[in-house]
């Protein structure tokens, strides 16, 4: 399968997996890759997601991936809970989620205070990886990362682009603790 090929490609060797079946959108499959994309993290992707063609914009369709990284401390996280959850809402509106969007998640999916997830590219992968060309449509991966009420406040108020470049100022690097304090907007 070439989707899977190029996940290893720039993920290496799938760790383990678990999968979930409904009659509506049918399997989607959680993978998880160790030391991704840095020694003592944990990676998470969706496989079965690009599926379906989503619509991005008005006659624009893609297909989407979803990855999400932690702690590999934190790996008994519920990350594959949070993947499921987007996934599903994504396939429920046929709609793809966009670099800069913020979306609530319940409180109960990662047992703490983030209260949604941003959604981004892939920054801390290969370039080539945001991207799988030659499908039709091609398929995009999508980096999900948990946020406060405050992040996501400040998104919302100032944009998305000026979120980004707070992280790249301060050089923010600590996505994948789940036990991280607030960013410092």
């Amino acid at each position: 399968m070439e989707i899977i090929n190029h996940i290893e490609k720039y993920l290496g060797k799938i760790t383990s997996g678990e999968s979930i079946t409904t009659e509506e959108f049918g399997k989607l499959q959680f993978l998880k890759f160790e030391n991704q994309p840095f020694e003592n993290i944990v990676t998470y992707s969706t496989l079965g997601l690009s599926n379906h063609i989503l619509n991005i914009k008005d006659g624009k369709d893609v297909r989407m991936e979803l990855i999400a990284s932690v702690n590999n401390t934190e790996e008994g996280s519920s990350i594959n809970d949070l993947l499921h959850y987007v996934a599903h809402k994504m396939l429920i509106n046929h709609k793809a989620i966009l670099r800069g969007q913020v979306i609530p998640i319940p409180n109960n999916i990662l047992r703490n205070s983030f209260e949604s997830v941003y959604v981004s590219i892939p920054v801390f992968f290969e370039e080539e990886f945001a991207s799988l060309k030659g499908t039709d449509p091609d398929v995009i991966f999508a980096w999900v990362f948990p946020l406060f009420k405050n992040e996501a406040d400040f998104i919302k108020k100032e944009g998305w682009n000026k979120f980004e470049d707070y992280l790249q100022e301060n050089e923010i690097d600590n996505f994948w603790d789940l036990k991280r304090e607030e960013f410092k907007l």
